[in-house]
């Protein structure tokens, strides 16, 4: 739009920064380039289109950002998108909008899924450990339960890495290092192997020390991929992904007693030790993670629709022990806590759809997945409740053990889903989609108990198996107020699959029921200013029922007092609402300013945890835990032109949250309250030198400037009289800086 010349004089005298570029002086780069946010490309909708035009609340991190932010793995995703929060246990877990899964009992799928390159990973230990060669990361905000399916109620993070090409020899190189003896690297090579076939190479690493005193929090890491292209046309292509990586650390430590929130009298006096971990951490802790797979993709145009096949085979392997702070009399640790955990997981996805130059906009396919996952869970205990006369009475033996085996524990998945989008006018379309979930889980468990070299008790059995059906749907409006401004709405449900307790027979609490959402959204995506002004803002609600949760659980009378038990249970109703508002303005070609707010009203409606030989839990009407009721995000970058000698990137970003309940399971034997993780404010900052056509890139980054102590979660008390009120909270990293030089060719 253009305006009259006397207007336009008048608005340049007193906003001509902002209406510069509407009075057809549009401010220009060094090089002449016109003021405006670039477009953005995603597949978040199983379809190319532009971001703006997507009718989902998406957040889009690109590569530059990635590398600009010093993200290595997953858990640093958190630092520059606000709407996802990573909880680092001895698996890792994710909740988007505060709902997720904390919960790493065997067959328990994460509320959040991930999809590796377009496969559907049904964990997060399956995603590479180290995120290497990425083009962008796609992070879809609510159910997702029409196009991914079921668990997906908390919404879907897309890791998409680079293609090969067949246009021309090029790559990579990286290396980078920093505080706490940190060293990483990254490379990729592309290889064009004649007129039709390609091939792409690429590895990288991560390695630091210890955030905490005693060594734990550490890692060391590793992954690596080859994709082989095969493409004799523009309508058709085949594509072999086959990748793997690996994990190496001490495992979580936790941050020592009475953290801010901490209300128990006992911590008037204790001062909070937040990087001290296990003091000293017990010999042959460890949690190591091995992932491998491969994938085989094809893309084929029939003429009347695109056909995709992804065929797709993924395995890991967790090796993880822990155990909490030595004893003050004998020396050892209290107990050790061994969890390894195996998945082997096929997957098969085929789906039509419809041309990108049709206005009928439609997708359908059919989806299955088969998963073994066989694991244990076991408890050494050493001089602990269990051998105390006064707790327990006759009193464990010494070297007391419980095992819990899941030796056969498996998943399938059936489904057939579609999803349309049907214009009524240039303006307004209607969109509708269905998918029917048909699924299996069984496993044969074995619960054992004794004390090492002395006796072992009876062995119990405790083999189920269930079957789940359900047809989630989505109904949607589409407005465009304007070419620039999108106006949608959108009701869908969605479901998260039941599963299996190895618990004893007696004890009633063999399953869990599936979780099921009715999910509302309001969106708004808008242009203004010949855009250079970008606003979206998000409304949301969600109506849960039977809500999974992860319970410490320790009966204290019955068969199985003083037992360590960790069952999956269910509230009965849930409410999640809330809304984002995320802003970014090219205040002139070479500075941008980003904005965001979120607010998040996450309550229990009804939940009363009746588990046998305990008292009952009442949480009805108290928050759920990790959802601070506001967040605020404020960024702003400035490129300095040094002319022949390249661009020099200046960015800096703050971070607010609002208190929040740490806890991550609400049965522990301490409760919610005294877990409260404060309000905080984080600083980051990355600096970035780009040499321009001599493709060296010299980049710096610092994270949490002013080494802000937080809790990312609360494991919750564990059952021995020591650690009582050891919070075993999980502390979020604490400064961290680095720098990295890359050369392309």
């Amino acid at each position: 739009m253009r305006l009259p010349s006397k207007q336009c004089a008048l608005a340049q005298g007193v906003m001509a920064l902002l209406l510069a570029p509407a009075c057809g002086t549009a401010a220009t780069a060094g090089g002449g380039d016109t003021v405006a946010l670039e477009e953005i490309v995603v597949t978040a909708q199983k379809k190319t289109e532009d971001l703006q035009k997507a009718s989902v609340a998406v957040d889009v991190v690109g590569s530059e950002q990635l590398a600009s932010s010093g993200v290595k793995n997953v858990i640093d995703l958190q630092d520059i998108v606000p709407t996802v929060r990573f909880i680092a246990a001895d698996q890792m877990t994710v909740q988007i909008r505060g709902l997720g899964t904390v919960n790493v009992n065997p067959g328990v799928s994460s509320s959040v899924g991930y999809a590796q390159d377009g496969v559907y990973l049904a964990h997060p230990p399956a995603v590479t450990p180290v995120l290497i060669d990425l083009q962008r990361v796609e992070v879809l905000l609510g159910p997702q339960g029409t196009l991914y399916g079921r668990n997906t109620n908390g919404g879907v993070i897309n890791f998409i890495s680079r293609d090969p090409t067949t246009d021309k020899v090029s790559g990579f190189i990286k290396a980078g290092a920093g505080n706490y003896s940190a060293f990483s690297s990254e490379g990729a090579l592309n290889l064009p192997l004649g007129s039709a076939w390609a091939l792409r190479v690429s590895a990288g690493s991560e390695k630091h020390d210890g955030y905490a005193d005693d060594g734990s929090n550490d890692v060391k890491s590793w992954a690596a991929r080859a994709k082989l292209l095969y493409a004799p046309s523009a309508d058709f292509s085949a594509k072999l992904t086959v990748e793997g990586g690996k994990r190496d650390s001490i495992g979580q430590g936790y941050g020592g007693q009475c953290p801010p929130g901490n209300v128990d009298p006992f911590c008037a006096n204790v001062p909070w030790r937040p990087y001290s971990g296990f003091s000293p951490a017990p010999a042959g802790m460890y949690n190591n993670n091995s992932v491998y797979g491969a994938t085989l993709d094809v893309n084929a145009n029939l003429g009347w629709s695109n056909l995709t096949s992804i065929t797709a085979y993924r395995g890991y392997d967790i090796y993880a022990t822990t155990a909490p702070a030595a004893n003050a009399t004998t020396g050892k640790p209290n107990f050790v806590y061994s969890h390894p955990d195996h998945s082997r997981s096929f997957t098969q996805e085929i789906r039509l759809a419809s041309k990108t130059e049709t206005r009928l906009s439609w997708v359908a396919g059919l989806f299955y997945s088969h998963e073994s996952e066989p694991t244990y869970v076991r408890f050494d205990y050493f001089d602990t409740i269990l051998q105390n006369p006064a707790i327990v009475n006759p009193p464990a033996p010494p070297n007391f053990y419980e095992q819990l085996s899941v030796p056969t524990q498996t998943d399938r998945s059936i489904a057939a889903f579609g999803d349309v989008t049907v214009p009524v006018t240039d303006r307004f379309r209607v969109r509708a989609g269905l998918r029917y979930t048909n699924e299996h889980k069984g496993a044969d468990g074995t619960i054992d108990a004794g004390a090492t070299g002395i006796f072992t008790l009876p062995t119990q059995y405790n083999s189920a198996s269930d079957s789940y059906s359900k047809l989630t749907w989505k109904a949607g409006l589409d407005f465009d107020v304007t070419n620039r401004s999108l106006l949608y709405a959108t009701v869908s449900t969605g479901f998260k699959s039941g599963g299996l307790n190895n618990l004893p027979a007696d004890m009633d609490l063999t399953t869990y029921q599936p979780e099921k959402i009715t999910a509302y959204e309001l969106g708004s995506k808008n242009r203004f200013l010949d855009d250079r002004l970008q606003v979206n803002l998000s409304l949301f609600r969600y109506d849960y029922k039977n809500y999974q949760t992860f319970e410490f659980y320790s009966p204290t009378s019955g068969p199985h007092a003083g037992a360590t038990l960790f069952p999956t249970v269910n509230s009965q109703t849930a409410t999640f609402q809330g809304g984002e508002l995320a802003a970014e303005f090219a205040l002139t070609a070479d500075d941008r300013l980003g904005v965001s707010l979120n607010y998040l009203h996450n309550k229990f409606d009804k939940f009363v945890i009746d588990l046998p030989y305990v008292s009952v839990i009442d949480l009805s009407g108290t928050d759920v835990p990790l959802s601070p009721k506001m967040a605020a995000s404020l960024s702003y970058q400035h490129i300095f032109r040094l002319g022949n000698a390249g661009d020099l990137t200046a960015g800096a970003d703050a971070h607010y949250s609002d208190s929040y309940y740490a806890t991550g399971n609400q049965g522990g034997a301490a409760g919610n309250a005294l877990y409260t993780q404060p309000s905080y404010t984080k600083f980051n900052a990355n600096l970035a030198w780009h040499s321009g056509s001599g493709g060296w890139t010299v980049s710096a980054f610092v994270r949490n400037l002013t080494n802000k102590k937080t809790i990312n979660t609360v494991a919750g008390g564990y059952p021995v009289i020591e650690n009582f009120l050891l919070v075993n909270a999980m502390i979020d990293p604490p400064r961290t800086w680095g720098a990295a030089v890359q050369k392309d060719f």
